[in-house]
């Protein structure tokens, strides 16, 4: 089963890919109307569908439709994912505390804002749990 969620974030390297990956944002005027739905302000957004599953089968092409739209205003980047699930019944999903997400449905974003490969900004979420955000240093995992 695949990594499956909708939310709203920031950069993208999802599930492990086989390239590191820039995905440029392209800058709005108006920021998106962040309700869940995806439509008309979603037009200007990059649009990116490959994806790599973790499990149950690592580094091999995503077996679900997973969209993400990407764009920035001034003050913030946006990013919308709508992923779909041919078995929604048996999507993994566990309530977990904030700053923990066990194994399961989740979707990880990592922010190398330093571009130095060793600082970034870890975010993963699921739909029913509060989220988690993590900065790793050196590959030290650190909650915020």
């Amino acid at each position: 089963m695949q990594q499956i969620i909708v939310h709203m974030i920031f950069f993208l390297c999802v599930l492990p890919v086989r390239s590191i990956e820039c995905i440029e944002t392209p800058k709005v005027k108006t920021p998106p109307i962040i309700d869940g739905i995806l439509e008309n302000e979603w037009t200007e957004a990059n649009i990116v569908n490959e994806f790599f599953q973790c499990q149950p089968k690592e580094g091999e092409i995503a077996t679900e439709q997973i969209t993400v739209c990407i764009m920035q205003d001034k003050k913030n980047i946006y990013i919308a994912f709508k992923c779909c699930d041919s078995e929604p019944t048996k999507i993994d999903i566990k309530i977990t505390p904030r700053d923990y997400l066990s194994s399961g449905d989740n979707i990880w974003i990592y922010l190398d804002t330093f571009g130095d490969k060793t600082t970034a900004y870890e975010f993963g979420v699921n739909s029913v749990s509060p989220g988690l955000n993590l900065r790793v240093l050196n590959g030290i995992f650190i909650s915020t």
